[in-house]
């Protein structure tokens, strides 16, 4: 079941690319704080992490799990970049919002960065980080305090 809940929360960066495009599209004279935008994702997707987490899954593993889909999208960023178009299909559209939430923080952390799939790739590793960093902490917690709440 963790699974599951896994690559569904695994949609979660798809439905703050969705959002936050129609408010671009629907409000174009308003402007659209983007690093806040980046920031609140890359928050909650630590969050996320930190929640999925037990002892029974590492950080890592958590973090593979939770980010599936993402290097899913990531490899068909790369075939559309490598070919020179985008796909006119739903999925082409889906795949471009997937990171649009921390594209602008993956450039400003990669300003050289000249090819666009590139700029994908730093957004899967900041996203694959957050959500290890959530996890990690999760465990180091339940470690500290273990002592605290034997089982029984």
């Amino acid at each position: 079941m963790r699974k599951i809940v896994c690559l569904a929360l695994g949609l979660l960066p798809f439905g703050a690319g969705f959002g936050m495009n129609q408010w671009i599209l629907s409000h174009p004279e308003t402007p659209v704080p983007y690093q806040g935008i980046g920031f609140a994702m890359l928050l909650s997707w630590a969050i996320v992490g930190f929640i999925l987490c037990n002892k029974t899954i590492s950080p890592l593993e958590t973090a593979l799990r939770l980010n599936a889909l993402g290097f899913l999208v990531l490899l068909a960023l790369f075939v559309q970049t490598g070919s020179g178009a985008f796909w006119g299909n739903g999925l082409g559209y889906a795949t471009q919002l997937f990171f649009l939430p921390v594209l602008n923080i993956a450039v400003t952390l990669l300003p050289s960065a000249r090819q666009l799939s590139v700029l994908y790739a730093g957004c899967f590793v900041l996203l694959l980080l957050f959500s290890f960093t959530g996890a990690r902490t999760r465990r180091r917690r339940d470690t500290r305090f273990a002592h605290l709440f034997p089982e029984e």
